[in-house]
C-alpha cells in the first residue's frame, strides 16, 4: 500500500481532489495521512500533497511556496498524470476543467460559487479542525470526490469506446453508417468530422423503432450535409427540419432508402 501525506487542519478541494485523482487514475491502494503543517518528514511517504513546501513534479506537490495566483496541488497532480499516463490523448476535457476551477479557487483566482466542488468540500469542515471528527469528515468528502472523479472518468471512457466503435465501422455505397444501436458517440459525425457519412441509422429496442438521421455539416450547424428528409407512409415520424425520421421495421426503412435517397438498398 503507498502512502499519501496531506495537511491537516481545514482541508479544502485542492487536496482531496488531488488525492481523488491519484485514486482514480494510478488505481492503487492509498493510505492518507494528515500531518501538521510544519511537518519536514517525508521520506515514509509516495505522495506529498499541498504540504511540505516543495514541488518536484514526482512526489512532492505543494504550491505554497510559490507565488500568490500560480497552480495548486490539484492542478500539478494533474498534469504529473496527464504526462505519465499520457492522458492528452483520453479527451478527460470535463475533469481538466474541474481541477483548473479547483485550482483558481484554491489560489484565490476565483470565488466557490454554491454547489461547486470547493463549496461542498468546505461545508464537510467541523468546528474544531483539530478534532477526531474532522479526521472523519475528511475521509467521508475524500469517498465523496473519489466517487464523482470515477464517474466522470467511467463516462468518457465509455465516450471513448463509442468513437472507436464508430470509427471502426463500414460506410456503405449509399453513405450509411448502419450503427447496432444508439451511441453518444454519432454526435461528433458531421459533415466535418467524417465527411462520408451521408445519413446514420441504428435502432432501439426499448422503442421498437428504427431512427434516421441526417448529419449537420459541422458543429454548431443547422445546415445538412445531404437533403432534409422527406414525408413517408413508410416513416412513423419525419422532423420538420427532415433531419430525423422514425421507422417501426427495418424493411420500412430500407423501403424508404430505396425509394427516396439510394436506389441500391
Amino acid at each position: 500500500m503507498k502512502k499519501i501525506a496531506v495537511h491537516d487542519g481545514k482541508f479544502h478541494a485542492d487536496e482531496i481532489l488531488a488525492v481523488a485523482l491519484l485514486d482514480v487514475f494510478l488505481k492503487e491502494n492509498f493510505d492518507v495521512t494528515r500531518v501538521g503543517h510544519d511537518e519536514v518528514e517525508f521520506d515514509n511517504y509516495d505522495f506529498v500533497i499541498d504540504v511540505g513546501l516543495h514541488y518536484d513534479r514526482v512526489k512532492y506537490f505543494d504550491h505554497h511556496q510559490n507565488a500568490k495566483g500560480t497552480p495548486a496541488a490539484c492542478f500539478m497532480v494533474w498534469e504529473y498524470l496527464k504526462y505519465r499516463l499520457s492522458l492528452e490523448q483520453y479527451g478527460y476535457t470535463e475533469i481538466d476543467e474541474l481541477v483548473k476551477y479547483c485550482s483558481e479557487n484554491d489560489v484565490g483566482n476565483n470565488m466557490a460559487i454554491v454547489g461547486s466542488l470547493p463549496y461542498i468540500v468546505g461545508l464537510y469542515n467541523n468546528e474544531n479542525i483539530y478534532s477526531p471528527k474532522q479526521h472523519v469528515a475528511f475521509l467521508n468528502v475524500l469517498t465523496l470526490v473519489t466517487s464523482i472523479i470515477g464517474a466522470m472518468k467511467e463516462m468518457q471512457d465509455k465516450i471513448n469506446c463509442e468513437n472507436a466503435v464508430v470509427d471502426s465501422l463500414s460506410i456503405d455505397e449509399c453513405g450509411i453508417l448502419w450503427l447496432p444501436c444508439y451511441l453518444h458517440a454519432m454526435k461528433r459525425i458531421n459533415g466535418f468530422t467524417r465527411p462520408e457519412v451521408k445519413y446514420i441509422a441504428w435502432y432501439e429496442s426499448e422503442k421498437q423503432q428504427w431512427y434516421l438521421r441526417v448529419p449537420n455539416t459541422g458543429d454548431g450547424s443547422y445546415n445538412l450535409v445531404s437533403d432534409p428528409l422527406q414525408s413517408s407512409e413508410l416513416a412513423t415520424f419525419v422532423h420538420a427540419s427532415g433531419f430525423l425520421a422514425t421507422f417501426k421495421t427495418e424493411e420500412n426503412i430500407k423501403k424508404y432508402f430505396k425509394e427516396f435517397l439510394c436506389k441500391t438498398i
